[in-house]
């Protein structure tokens, strides 16, 4: 603590020379059902000068003073640097580390030594003649995963619910190393990683974006390789076909070692805009094709510049999450989402998401659950947001906040 006591000082005595050019906001939210209690609250405070930018962001939560996260951007010329650090203020754990599949142990607890620093990365960027080319260096201290890693989740296939995998096998910290090149419309990236053992190759993918054939038909594709070989090719092709009344089509494969994937969304450009999501994948055995699987689709509907509809049905809930993320709670297969907006004070827009779920052991109707979430200006700076969830089963949960900025 006295190491981050001193850093703060030093933090503010550089600030406060200047305070024409700090700006920040802060964000809080009050839980007030089931129980009173602080949800969350961030205090961001950004110092400006010359082209750079320094941020401190410190988070609290109902436990105390849950993180501090110190943010970098500015250029030099063609060359533009990013960064971010983070630390633990309080938290002493203990935590359960679940590491990646083949490691021994596959689990291990560990006490956390606060204060300490958490993870940090930094992104030198040249630009010139259409070409980018930037070095994403990062470094974790084990076992903290930073929240804006999240396909570090996703490289631990664990089969465990809710768990963060440590990528390494070993207690030790973890560095990756991302280059990328791209010009116009192509971009090649490689990653590789260290876990205090040596450079290893992690993965290598070459992204085309926005390429266009001719009538307004566009297509993305993605090849994507890592250290055990091919993984996947997608193809997204955009405005294929191009109907009568408005009306389009787009379609995605995907091809990877394990299956295939399809997606298609026709769209309808007339009374707002219609748009129809399928989720499945293609069935082929011994390289014929046999049919498609649908695990379920969504229906959107844009009425206006942001009221909108939305109807999600899943005859396979996992299979559907596997593709769009966590949605349903148990039992759940179906949902509604209402959105709203209007013309709010000082200028502002207010925003109410109303979302309706469905599921077998429901009641009326077979609805499980309700969520509403509001965003409302009340000044030009001060926007009070609020989230109620009400199930048929349990108790209903109330939160209320604001975001102030300056």
């Amino acid at each position: 603590m006295r190491r981050l006591g001193i850093a703060l000082v030093c933090a503010a005595a550089v600030t406060v020379p200047s305070m024409a050019q700090l700006s920040g906001s802060w964000e809080m939210s009050l839980v007030l059902l089931p129980a009173n209690s602080l949800e969350k609250a961030v205090l961001t405070l950004a110092y400006s000068t010359s082209g750079w930018s320094v941020s401190s962001v410190s988070t609290f939560n109902n436990s105390g003073y849950a993180e501090q996260e110190f943010r970098l951007r500015g250029s030099l010329g063609f060359l533009g640097v990013t960064g971010a650090m983070a630390f633990n203020p309080s938290d002493t754990g203990p935590v359960d580390v679940v590491f990646r599949p083949g490691c021994d142990p596959q689990t291990k607890s560990f006490t956390l030594s606060s204060p300490e620093y958490m993870w940090g990365w930094i992104k030198p960027e040249l630009s010139f003649s259409g070409i980018v080319f930037s070095a994403l260096i990062e470094h974790w201290l084990y076992p903290y995963i930073p929240r804006y890693a999240e396909e570090a989740k996703l490289d631990c296939d664990t089969g465990l619910a809710d768990e963060v995998c440590w990528p390494c096998c070993e207690s030790s910290s973890y560095m990756r190393y991302t280059l990328t090149a791209s010009v116009d419309l192509i971009a090649f990236i490689g990653r590789f990683e260290d876990c205090c053992t040596g450079i290893m190759f992690k993965d290598f993918s070459i992204t085309l974006t926005d390429v266009s054939l001719c009538c307004g038909v566009a297509y993305d594709a993605e090849l994507y390789f890592t250290k055990a070989g091919f993984q996947y090719v997608e193809f997204v092709g955009k405005n294929l076909l191009g109907l009568c009344c408005g009306f389009s089509l787009d379609v995605s494969l995907k091809f990877t070692v394990d299956g295939k994937q399809v997606g298609i969304t026709p769209k309808w450009h007339g009374l707002g805009e219609a748009c129809v999501e399928v989720f499945g994948d293609v069935i082929f055995n011994d390289h014929v094709f046999q049919g498609v699987e649908v695990y379920g689709y969504r229906l959107s509907c844009t009425l206006a510049e942001c009221n909108t509809i939305e109807f999600l049905s899943a005859l396979d809930p996992e299979k559907v999450e596997e593709l769009i993320g966590d949605v349903f709670e148990d039992g759940e297969y179906e949902s509604i989402r209402f959105g709203i907006c209007g013309l709010g004070c000082c200028g502002g827009r207010y925003y109410v998401k109303v979302d309706v779920y469905f599921s077998e052991s429901g009641s009326l109707f077979g609805i499980s659950r309700a969520k509403v979430r509001t965003e409302i200006p009340l000044l030009a700076n001060l926007i009070f947001v609020g989230s109620f969830s009400l199930p048929v089963a349990g108790d209903p949960s109330l939160s209320v906040g604001m975001v102030f900025s300056f």
